[in-house]
């Protein structure tokens, strides 16, 4: 069946908003401070981040990913140190933050090339292989298969926009949310207390899915070891 022809104006805001998004993705995601909410019972919140972080992670949504993040940072126990609810919330966070970073690892592409960047001029070619004035509407190209091939590399451009900006989103929260799983355990856990060190490493394994993220986390979050100091990806 052929396929609804995109509008251009649509595949111009496409790339637009990919380029945008994709340099606001590059910076730092979790380094700013963020706000803290209102206090609230710990265990209340939890189903909910829950819910909300499957959503984001099945969304390939980059700014619905960052946002929940955000929501992460924020999360906190109710009342002191001491309170009875802290024990409950910072495994509760634990893990939050392992199924952030196995959700995000778990859709890198192993095969996405960064220096394969989409094309911000993209032109008609002309019959003869030259291209004509970039960024034309093609319902102003009269011949009909120049046309038609126009319209083509602009969906192929606009698809690869989109993917280009998710894939470069995950490898930042990847980096990102590893650090943030590590500061978590590091402020929250003592692993050389034995009942600390094995709630830890019980939920890494409950939640590890990706072949030798285990043994990478374990590593990472129970022994400590500088040589996997993170999760992170070749780009």
């Amino acid at each position: 069946m052929k396929q609804p022809k995109i509008p251009f104006k649509t595949l111009l805001l496409t790339v637009a908003l990919g380029v945008a998004v994709g340099m606001l993705l590059l910076r730092p995601m979790l380094g700013r401070k963020a706000e803290r909410v209102a206090p609230a019972a710990s265990g209340s919140q939890f189903p909910q981040l829950l819910a909300n972080l499957n959503t984001a992670l099945a969304s390939r949504d980059p700014y619905l990913l960052a946002q929940q993040g955000q929501a992460l940072q924020t999360f906190e126990a109710t009342g002191d140190s001491k309170a009875s609810g802290r024990e409950p919330w910072r495994r509760q966070k634990l893990e939050l933050w392992l199924l952030a970073v196995e959700g995000v690892r778990g859709t890198l592409d192993p095969a996405f090339d960064l220096h394969d960047r989409p094309s911000l001029n993209l032109s008609p070619m002309t019959k003869g292989g030259v291209g004509s004035n970039s960024g034309m509407d093609p319902a102003a190209i009269r011949d009909s298969r120049v046309q038609a091939d126009y319209e083509r590399r602009l969906a192929e451009n606009a698809r690869k926009v989109e993917t280009h900006t998710y894939q470069l989103a995950l490898r930042r929260l990847n980096d990102d949310w590893t650090q943030a799983l590590k500061s978590h355990v590091d402020s929250e856990y003592d692993t050389s207390v034995p009942s600390d060190r094995a709630e830890v490493t019980t939920l890494i394994d409950r939640q590890a899915s990706i072949e030798g993220d285990k043994e990478r986390l374990r590593a990472l979050l129970v022994d400590g070891s500088v040589a996997t100091a993170s999760l992170g990806v070749d780009p």
